[in-house]
C-alpha cells in the first residue's frame, strides 16, 4: 500500500512540475502553440494517471478492509481518485480545444 502511496505522490509532483514548465513557457502573444498543445494533453495524461492509481488503491485497500487489516490511516492519500478522472476528462477537453486552436492558427498564418 505504500507503494501506491509513493507513486502517487511522485505522479503528483511531476504533474505539478509539468504545470510549472508550461507556465514558463506559456506565449500570452501567441499562446496556440504545438508545445502548450503537447504540454496540456501530457498534463492531462498524467492527471488520469494519478486518478486511476488512487482508484485502484482505494479498491484495494477496501479490499483490505474486508479482511481485517487496519487502513484507516491510509484512507487520506486517495480520497480524491474521482475528482483527478474527472479533472483529466476536463484538461482533455481543454487540450482538444488547443489541439484545434493551433491547427486554425496555423491555417491563419498561410492564407495571409
Amino acid at each position: 500500500m505504500y507503494s501506491f502511496i509513493l507513486s502517487i505522490a511522485v505522479l503528483k509532483a511531476y504533474l505539478f512540475y509539468e504545470v510549472i514548465v508550461l507556465l514558463h513557457k506559456l506565449d500570452l502573444e501567441k499562446p496556440f502553440s504545438t508545445f502548450v498543445s503537447g504540454q496540456i494533453t501530457k498534463i492531462s495524461s498524467t492527471t488520469l494517471s494519478i486518478g486511476l492509481l488512487s482508484y485502484l488503491a482505494k479498491q484495494i485497500a477496501e479490499k483490505l478492509v474486508d479482511k481485517g487489516y487496519n487502513m484507516d490511516a491510509l484512507q487520506d492519500f486517495w480520497v480524491d481518485s474521482q475528482a483527478f478522472i474527472l479533472m483529466a476528462a476536463v484538461i482533455y477537453v481543454i487540450a482538444t480545444l488547443f489541439a484545434r486552436g493551433v491547427a486554425i492558427q496555423a491555417e491563419n498564418d498561410l492564407t495571409i
